[in-house]
């Protein structure tokens, strides 16, 4: 197959659609297939043309119009300088894309993220002959519900547009769905993949008392404001216990606050942001990993502890039971309450033969379903589906 992924984010960034696309990538190719990627320019000093491990990446500007504007001279300067730039910034970018198109002749034009990046690609599928496929990660179809009617017109067209939708969960195609109906009938989920040996070398962490593990950005759907009121009265029961935080955010003040005011700021360590190895580390060294979000697309940590052999206790929200299963994986709890999570926490630490028998589970369970090879055949099965034109 000739294959061309279309995304907003790139290196040197790196996120969740950034990983994805790029080790997705590497194994098309290494089966034979015709790979390339065309990201946007990060930055004046990103190369508009480079190589990743033999794979072309282009870079473009993706600029769409605006009509936000603040009440300054210099804001306003700007946006008259968008305005009657942006035209002509759309067009010299919309003349590279087809020059790149044309010369590539893909059979597939694989979108990741609903951005600006699908507006391109949908004026693209109009002028030249591919299948369009769309990757929701979730989040840009969260911020549906409160956008302007113009931005909720964009998402539904590029949805309705698409020859096929893929995503991480079933939950993200049954959201897609709610907005453009039609789309369950076309449309995959691929999951998120891991790679297998990127922990092996990494040694537990040694901690002074036995502790769980939370890793997620500071922000307030991630309810690691929940987590810590769960945590003081876990306890009640498990003086010994303590409680690492993995992260930054913008809500770090307010939890540290939150953490005094409960009386458990000496047993809760603000660990701060930190490298892959020592994320493997803590992973191996924990009683289990909690994650309490209001709400998570994936939960790409679940899989991570489950590669090291270490089972969670998470909220029901989003794709998390699709990664948990019904009990299978990991203990389920309801979200938006303190309590509940304190109960599923209490539940592992107290009975030892489930926390080894969801553990035992974990690591085989991940080690089918998620390897990179795994999820880039899922891809591939959904090209195909998206060539032959079936529903």
């Amino acid at each position: 197959m000739r294959i061309i992924f279309m995304t907003e984010g790139w290196y040197p960034t790196v996120g969740g659609v950034v990983w994805a696309i790029d080790n997705v990538a590497r194994v098309l190719k290494t089966r034979g297939h015709n790979v390339s990627i065309i990201a946007e320019s990060a930055d004046r000093n990103s190369p508009s043309e480079e190589s990743l491990d033999g794979i072309a990446v282009r870079r473009v500007w993706y600029l769409m119009p605006t009509t936000a504007i603040s009440p300054t001279p210099v804001a306003v300067l700007r946006f008259f300088a968008y305005l009657f730039g942006s035209p002509l910034v759309f067009l010299a970018t919309m003349f590279r894309l087809a020059r790149i198109v044309r010369s590539e002749r893909p059979q597939i034009v694989n979108v990741h993220y609903l951005g600006r990046n699908a507006f391109y690609a949908v004026i693209l599928r109009r002028l030249l002959s591919f299948k369009l496929v769309l990757n929701v990660c979730g989040y840009d179809l969260d911020r549906y519900a409160g956008s302007s009617r113009i931005v909720k017109f964009y998402i539904r067209a590029v949805l309705r547009n698409a020859d096929l939708v893929l995503s991480y969960t079933e939950d993200q195609l049954r959201s897609a769905e709610s907005i453009s109906s039609g789309v369950r009938l076309k449309s995959a989920a691929v999951g998120q993949g891991v790679d297998l040996q990127e922990f092996n070398d990494s040694t537990p962490y040694v901690h002074t008392s036995p502790y769980i593990l939370a890793i997620s950005n500071f922000l307030y759907r991630k309810g690691v404001d929940l987590l810590l009121t769960a945590f003081a009265l876990v306890r009640r029961d498990h003086m010994d216990l303590d409680l690492i935080l993995v992260g930054e955010g913008e809500e770090r003040i307010r939890l540290e606050a939150l953490a005094r005011q409960l009386g458990i700021s000496d047993n809760v360590v603000f660990f701060g942001r930190t490298n892959r190895s020592d994320v493997g580390s803590l992973l191996k060294g924990c009683e289990f990993l909690v994650l309490p979000s209001r709400s998570e697309a994936f939960g790409m940590v679940l899989i991570e502890a489950m590669l090291v052999g270490k089972t969670a206790v998470a909220t029901r929200v989003g794709g998390i039971p699709e990664v948990l299963g019904d009990g299978e994986r990991g203990l389920l709890v309801d979200p938006e309450s303190a309590e509940s999570l304190a109960r599923g926490i209490l539940r592992l630490l107290d009975d030892s033969q489930l926390r080894t028998r969801l553990s035992n589970e974990v690591a085989q369970w991940v080690s089918q379903e998620y390897p990179w090879p795994a999820v880039a055949e899922r891809y591939l099965k959904g090209y195909e589906r998206a060539l032959e034109g079936g529903t």
